[in-house]
């Protein structure tokens, strides 16, 4: 054997003890998560335990999804904070779904809870600009758009635009104004970076 062939295979055996070592474990994590959950629910089953059945547990998987991905992203195996808009608009949907499944509400009144999706979106656009460390306050635009069209939204389905929302609309627009102009004021204060 050469030396040329002994340093081409340390150089392999290097390269793949890296490789090894920056592996992300969330897959595992989040497959043998899976397996274990799924393996005591069949085998409780089995054993006679009344538990709910999947048309009712089905949402457990966006859950699961959306943990996974928040998981990889505050161990510091994610890529950049976007991994934590999908976690988090993966688990609450996912909890969303079980108040369906599980209860109180029933599927019929899902045209009175679909505010719940923009205002879904906005916690999601509001926990990806504090995972940045609030860097990025060009998210809060579209979290604060999600939470009033979720609220706006709730206000008709539910009826409280006459009791609640149209008078603290009709007196507190100024505070939209108010608030643009601080925010205006603030980034003309805070140093601009370079790339």
């Amino acid at each position: 054997m050469t030396d040329m062939d002994a340093t081409h295979r340390d150089e392999i055996g290097t390269m793949t003890d890296v490789d090894a070592t920056q592996r992300h474990p969330t897959g595992h994590l989040t497959l043998g998560t899976v397996l274990v959950v799924v393996g005591t629910w069949i085998f409780l089953q089995n054993l006679g335990v009344n538990l709910p059945g999947l048309e009712e547990m089905w949402p457990v998987l966006p859950c699961l999804a959306g943990a996974a991905l928040l998981v990889s992203f505050f161990t510091g195996k994610g890529h950049g904070p976007g991994r934590v808009f999908l976690g988090t608009s993966g688990l609450l949907v996912g909890l969303f779904f079980f108040a369906f499944t599980l209860g109180p509400l029933e599927w019929w009144e899902m045209e009175v809870y679909w505010p719940a999706y923009p205002v879904i979106g906005g916690v999601a656009f509001l926990a990806t600009w504090v995972a940045g460390r609030c860097r990025e306050s060009s998210l809060l635009v579209p979290a604060a758009l999600n939470a009033v069209a979720g609220v706006v939204g709730f206000s008709f389905t539910l009826g409280w635009l006459e009791m609640r929302v149209l008078p603290v609309i009709e007196t507190g627009w100024p505070l939209v104004l108010i608030a643009i102009g601080l925010l205006i004021v603030f980034r003309g204060f805070v140093p601009k970076r370079t790339a």
